[in-house]
């Protein structure tokens, strides 16, 4: 079947390959930098080992190695080397005692069989660890030898630093065999002359942390491949174990890991299979409820559900329930439909054959909830219904209205299919009567076919154009410092009166809209307190409806606003020009007399105006040179005259410079 194996001491490196090496060398490994002292026992004499680091030239004694004294020293070191190196072989006593006696007969390591390599040159002194050496830093060694007493030779080693790195190759998985007694896995790699010995780790059942086991090792060569073998013969029957490998060189430097493998203890007769299945109506709408039985729980981890609306095709996983578990509700997202069913076992490593196929009906005999959030606004030529549809089993809407006199409601719509969270619908029948209010509700109908309460009745008028009167006797004059309008009450005759606009011109201007808000259409009069002195208006009134139609304006009102007797007239159609460094400020001439002074004032927003200059009044520009980039500035100006009365403030200006 396979090679002759070797196991347990796990040795793949050729003699003649692991000494075929210029001495002294240092490399690093897992626990510190190993440095090859010599092929040679220092019998006669001993070993000093200085480190450097970097370019520096100082060097420090850090070791002096010297042959074990007797066997006692001996045994004393591979234990204390063993502990660090303990994935590449165990002295047995018989192995110590051996290594002791070739010690004494020869003069070279070379042929001694090593059971750990690394521990066997550091305890015969052939060798050191540098266990202080510190990651990243660069180290060169200087070895002296000395015999009898004297230095016969002086060497340094090449410069190395930790961590070290490793070209080993990556085992690639080849065979595995299982029975009740133990697990059999071999990998295959190249050949490669670093590769010693490797770990084996282990989880089971798919679950937990990986970890490292002592099992049977070994290697056995084929062609021009090696492969690395493990037995383990501590498994359990019944159990899935997952295992990898990761390559170690001759100083246990561990290289890539190899990919999982699993093996399982089961035989087909150990696949559960599902001895019941079957279904019936749930315990609540829109629920069915599946039931099962099966033997060897113990040999499941979970059972999966499949689902379809079809008996041959597109089944979907819709749960997993524990082993435990033989009873499941189907929570459906449609009523009055058949559902078709099956189960799968999920075992540790297999899965049972599917179950037979069952089918299953759900009803769903509870009304829904009505609609909610229900609005209603005009539109061009009707009411537009608004609702949420937040029901998953309804299944449409019916639309419900009164013929405009506050009268019962009556079914408007027919069936309104459930599309989208925020549903609507456009009542635009041609009875509909612009000067109407109507009332609307909401129905839902779910997929049991059970019809909701109306939702909350809301009312709007239908967006048709209706005649709006326009008010009449526009009457009223200037009075204490304001215009006081005042027009004929028009409710008596529109009922869908909502209010009144107010608009004002002069004579070089178009009417403009001034009162900020709606007058409610219990107010027929309204106070202009905007108006300038001296200055000449007309003002006209319109009518607006609730559906937000508004009528011609009013017949208009001219009045004459009269000037301050004891103030300057301001100056109007002040203008800003972007200059190179300044604002240029320029105004109408001959805005005032020369007898009169022009004050200038500018204020930035969220400021208070604060005078900035003054010309003469014979003067029509000025420049602000204390602008600064990117700030918005406004303007005004005021004119004094000789008596120091002032005008009001003309219009006001703006620029961002």
């Amino acid at each position: 079947m396979m090679k002759r194996l070797a196991l347990i001491a796990l040795f793949l490196i050729p003699a003649s390959s692991l000494f075929s090496q210029e001495y002294p060398l240092a490399a690093g490994s897992p626990h510190g930098i190993f440095i090859f002292l010599s092929n040679r026992f220092p019998s006669n004499g001993y070993i000093q080992v200085a480190r450097s680091t970097g370019n520096k030239n100082r060097q420090d004694l850090i070791a002096t190695i010297e042959m074990p004294k007797n066997l006692d020293d001996l045994t004393d070191r591979i234990q204390t080397y063993e502990a660090l190196f303990s994935d590449l072989g165990h002295y047995s006593d018989s192995d110590i005692r051996k290594m002791w006696d070739f010690m004494q007969v020869n003069t070279v390591i070379d042929t001694l069989p090593p059971v750990n390599y690394p521990v066997m040159l550091l305890a015969a002194g052939t060798a050191y660890l540098d266990q202080d050496a510190e990651p990243g830093v660069k180290y060169t060694y200087t070895i002296t030898y000395y015999r009898s007493g004297k230095i016969s030779d002086t060497k340094k080693t090449n410069t190395v630093s930790l961590p070290p790195e490793t070209n080993l190759p990556v085992p690639v998985y080849h065979s595995k065999n299982a029975d009740t007694r133990k697990i059999y896995i071999d990998w295959q790699v190249d050949e490669n002359p670093y590769l010693y010995s490797f770990r084996v780790y282990r989880r089971q059942n798919m679950a937990g942390d990986f970890e490292k086991v002592n099992v049977e090792r070994g290697f056995y060569n084929k062609g021009d491949s090696l492969f690395l073998v493990m037995n383990d013969r501590t498994t359990s029957p019944r159990t899935v174990y997952e295992y990898y490998i990761e390559p170690l060189d001759r100083l246990a430097n561990a290289g890539k890991p190899s990919s999982t493998v699993v093996v399982s203890g089961f035989s087909r007769n150990d696949i559960p299979v599902i001895r019941r299945f079957d279904v019936s109506k749930g315990s609540e709408d829109h629920a069915i409820r599946l039931f099962w039985k099966f033997i060897n729980r113990d040999l499941v981890r979970s059972i999966s559900i499949y689902r379809s609306e079809i008996y041959d095709s597109a089944y979907t996983k819709i749960a997993e329930v524990p082993p435990a578990d033989s009873v499941f509700i189907d929570h459906v997202p449609g009523a009055m439909e058949n559902y078709y069913y099956y189960l799968v076992l999920q075992g540790i490593m297999n899965k049972s054959y599917p179950s037979a196929r069952v089918g299953g009906h759900a009803v769903n005999l509870s009304p829904p909830a009505p609609p909610a959030q229900v609005a209603a606004v005009p539109v061009d030529g009707g009411v537009k219904i608004f609702w949420k549809h937040e029901n998953p089993v309804v299944t449409g809407y019916y639309i419900y209205r009164d013929q405009g006199y506050n009268d019962s409601l009556r079914q408007a719509s027919g069936l309104i299919p459930a599309s989208m969270e925020l549903m609507s619908y456009i009542d635009s029948s041609s009875s509909l009567d612009g000067n109407h209010v109507y009332h609307y509700a909401v129905a839902a109908v779910n997929d049991g076919y059970q019809l909701s309460d109306l939702s909350a009745v809301v009312a709007a008028r239908p967006g048709k154009t209706t005649g709006v009167i326009s008010p009449s006797n526009l009457h009223g004059g200037y009075i204490d410092e304001h215009v006081m309008l005042v027009w004929d009450d028009m409710n008596p005759q529109d009922e869908y009166l909502a209010g009144y606009h107010v608009y004002r011109k002069t004579p070089t201007t178009s009417f403009e809209r001034i009162d900020k808000d709606l007058i409610l259409f219990n107010t027929n009069t309204f106070s202009d307190t905007t108006v300038t002195p001296g200055t000449e208006y007309d003002y006209a009134v319109a009518s607006l409806d609730e559906s937000g139609s508004e009528s011609p304006l009013s017949s208009s009102l001219n009045v004459k606003v009269p000037g301050h007797p004891d103030r300057p007239e301001p100056v109007f159609n002040l203008r800003l020009i972007r200059g190179s460094g300044a604002i240029i400020l320029t105004w109408p001439p001959e805005s005032a007399d020369s007898t009169s002074t022009i004050r200038i004032f500018r204020y930035e927003p969220g400021g208070q105006p604060a005078q900035i200059g003054e010309v003469g009044g014979d003067s029509f520009s000025y420049q602000d040179q204390t602008v600064v980039k990117g700030r918005l500035y406004f303007y005004f100006l005021l004119v004094a005259d000789q008596k120091g009365n002032l005008s009001v403030a003309g219009n006001k200006a703006e620029m961002r410079y």
